[in-house]
């Protein structure tokens, strides 16, 4: 583990002490494909949009 070789440091805000890695990932399809987004799964844009 590059954490035992000293190659990574615990800065306790992304890397926890022991190694664990604080992750957060999203994708979010802009607002602007939403053509795109009603084609591809036939369905309606007010479907997406909600109530």
């Amino acid at each position: 583990m590059q954490l035992d070789k000293g190659c990574l440091q615990v800065d306790s805000k992304i890397m926890k002490p022991g190694g664990n890695l604080v992750i957060t990932k999203a994708a979010v399809e802009p607002v602007w494909y939403l053509l795109g987004i009603t084609k591809r799964y036939d369905i309606r844009q007010s479907q997406l949009l909600g109530p």
